[in-house]
Parts: C-alpha cells; sequence; structure tokens
C-alpha cells in the first residue's frame, strides 16, 4: 500500500475517533480509534514489511483465521512452532 495513502487513511480515522468521542456513539469512535491506531503503526512498519515474502503474509493470514475459529488449535500449534524454529538450519557465518 502506498505510504501516502496509509497516513491519509490514518488521520481520518483519528479524526473521526476523537469527534465522535464528544458525540454519543462510543462504539464508532471506539472502532476508529483502534484501526487509527494499527493504521498508525502500519504506516510506521511499512518499509521494513517491503521485504516480508508474500507468501508470509498469506501463512500469517490464514493462521490468524484459523486460530479465531478454533482457538485450541493454537496449544498445539504454538510448541511445533517453536521446536521447527529451533530445528531450522540456521544462517551460515563466513568464514575468512
Amino acid at each position: 500500500m502506498h505510504r501516502p495513502t496509509i497516513a491519509l487513511i490514518t488521520v481520518v480515522l483519528l479524526a473521526v475517533g476523537v469527534y465522535a468521542h464528544s458525540q454519543t456513539d462510543s462504539g464508532l469512535s471506539a472502532a476508529c480509534l483502534r484501526v487509527g491506531t494499527v493504521m498508525a503503526i502500519l504506516w510506521f512498519a511499512q518499509p521494513q514489511l517491503q521485504n516480508v515474502p508474500r507468501w508470509l503474509i498469506g501463512v500469517v493470514g490464514v493462521a490468524l483465521l484459523i486460530a479465531t475459529r478454533w482457538p485450541k488449535v493454537l496449544l498445539l500449534a504454538l510448541p511445533v512452532g517453536f521446536v521447527l524454529w529451533i530445528l531450522s538450519p540456521g544462517k551460515k557465518k563466513d568464514e575468512g
């Protein structure tokens, strides 16, 4: 996503959240403030996210959907993921 677009969406959401906070609709205010905060974090992290492989984004998205649907899967998935991370080959250091 284009970084200035993320910034514009962030500012609009935070402004709507602050404005709606003074109104009677607290649900809209809370939603806009939360999503605006997440968009601000995305804006800060966007340059580093350019280097993340696309397949990893898809795998994380599917994992989040599965975890929200069946939370008990995390009891198995977290230890298995940790063991796979420990057993994976590391980067080789240059000898010289």
